[in-house]
């Protein structure tokens, strides 16, 4: 969220990045994966839905680390790569509106121009959830609601909700347009023999009905 996007803009130089949507955010702990293998770990997971989100993440580190990683663990799965709008309500995305990278895939969205132009506009009916995101500072913890917040993870201490932003009838089909911004991915890991690992996080119960 805000934490995860300031971070983008300066020097993280990982051995071992992660990325993908929420299941990667979420699921995955740096620090664990540090004290397996001795090396540098850093979430790049964004959570929101497509891998529109994730590529300018992957793009912007790239941008702003000299250091190549070694290898990416690239959580895969339907929310990833479907053919589907954004999911989450647009409060979801006011943190990235003004940002000259996430904002050029936000302009379907809706917004007007007093939230695009007007500084802190966007956030008058969103104060409880402004005010929730100011208090998510990298490498501390909102004890209250179980969330630990550390090198680009939010890890929760608690059973996860379950997902409800889609109907129970929802059938999934690969975007064309999704899968080949994954593949120039791949052939940019490839290029740069940084060696990528697909991985399925796990997925609660009530999601198979997709």
């Amino acid at each position: 969220s805000a934490t995860q996007s300031a971070n983008l803009y300066k020097p993280i130089e990982a051995d071992l990045l992660i990325t993908g949507n929420s299941r990667a955010t979420f699921n995955v702990d740096p620090f664990v994966l540090d004290s397996f293998f001795h090396v540098n770990t850093y979430n790049l997971g964004i959570s929101g839905g497509p891998i529109e989100l994730s590529d300018v993440a992957w793009k912007l580190y790239h941008s702003h680390n000299k250091k190549r990683p070694c290898v990416v663990l690239c959580n895969v799965d339907f929310l990833w790569l479907g053919e589907y709008d954004f999911p989450y309500p647009r409060q979801d995305y006011l943190l990235y509106l003004r940002d000259p990278y996430f904002s050029e895939i936000l302009k379907n969205m809706n917004y007007s121009p007093a939230e695009i132009y007007i500084p802190g506009i966007r956030y008058i009916r969103e104060l409880p959830f402004l005010f929730d995101n100011l208090q998510k500072t990298e490498g501390e913890s909102n004890k209250d609601k179980g969330l630990y917040f550390r090198k680009g993870a939010i890890l929760i201490d608690q059973e996860y909700r379950a997902l409800d932003f889609f109907s129970s009838s929802r059938h999934f089909i690969r975007s064309k347009k999704r899968v080949n911004i994954f593949n120039k991915f791949l052939d940019e890991c490839r290029s740069e023999e940084i060696q990528v690992i697909l991985f399925l996080s796990p997925i609660q119960q009530v999601a198979y009905k997709d």
